[in-house]
């Protein structure tokens, strides 16, 4: 069965970013009321292989580029790969509330939202560094 939500993360050179990030967002995905799965699409990184262990040990699936494309490139990538029905992708710093999730998929659901685009640089946003110091 396909997941609902599929969470797409661009990374380059970013194991240490993500071995802090990864435990506590799925651990987050898992507490929601539906299906998950988290990709990783590494963009061609030195440290790829330590990037591989960190994302699959906590059950993620790992995806890579063998030579660094961009983020765009890596963002189609991995959307191409996604099962879910709803797809998302974020940078891997995770820079928003986890609970925003929740809240975006809210307005897919129950208000069919086709698309939606968070800037953490728009003068409303409070950003990430004012809600959780990594």
């Amino acid at each position: 069965m396909n997941p609902y939500l599929s969470i797409i993360i661009p990374c380059y050179e970013g194991s240490r970013i993500i071995e802090k990030q990864l435990p506590l967002f799925i651990s987050y995905l898992k507490s929601l009321p539906y299906s998950t799965e988290l990709i990783v699409v590494d963009d061609g990184s030195k440290d790829g292989r330590v990037q591989q262990e960190i994302v699959e040990s906590n059950g993620g699936r790992y995806l890579r580029n063998t030579v660094n494309v961009g983020k765009g490139a890596s963002v189609r990538k991995g959307m191409l790969a996604a099962q879910g029905q709803y797809r998302i992708f974020t940078d891997a710093d995770i820079p928003f509330e986890y609970e925003a999730i929740s809240r975006r998929m809210d307005y897919s659901d129950r208000k069919e939202f086709h698309l939606a685009i968070g800037d953490r640089n728009l003068a409303q946003s409070s950003y990430f560094s004012e809600i959780r110091k990594i």
